[in-house]
């Protein structure tokens, strides 16, 4: 009789290998074989820093010749840009806990009406936000205003 495991990824029972049996994983699926190297490339990186840092450089050799792919991919995939701003708008909302209210995402454009500040000296100083309450971009900082003097 041939001992039968059921597969990690489909859940259907497959026939273990006499030389493998420690499978996990049907090797009749494609879908499954290509979950259990992802799941295998995770832990790798996760545990294996060298390995993580070679990932990282081929990454970073990929991009430097490749700089406009996903502009072009985004300029030709119009519904996939669509579908991507509606669930981070999604996820945005998640992240505040609320439906509505101002947004607390950080941007260099962005800027909150109101009155102008006046003309003076001011301090800056460093605010530590709640990291589930704001979205930042990574060159952004929060920072308070103390007015010192007015002129």
């Amino acid at each position: 009789m041939v001992a039968k495991r059921q597969c990690q990824h489909c859940h259907k029972d497959f026939p273990l290998r006499p030389q493998n049996p420690n499978q996990h994983y049907c090797s009749k699926q494609q879908d499954c074989q290509r979950a259990r190297k992802r799941l295998c490339q995770q832990q790798k990186r996760r545990d294996d820093a060298e390995y993580r840092a070679n990932q990282a450089a081929a990454h970073d050799a990929w991009k430097a010749k490749n700089p406009r792919y996903w502009q072009e991919y985004r300029e030709a995939h119009p519904d996939y840009v669509m579908r991507n701003r509606l669930l981070q708008r999604q996820r945005n909302r998640r992240r505040r806990g609320q439906e509505s209210g101002q947004p607390v995402i950080a941007n260099m454009d962005a800027s909150t009406p109101g009155k102008p500040l006046c003309t003076g000296r001011y301090q800056l100083r460093m605010l530590v936000a709640n990291g589930s309450d704001l979205i930042a971009n990574m060159d952004a900082s929060i920072v308070e205003l103390v007015l010192i003097s007015s002129s």
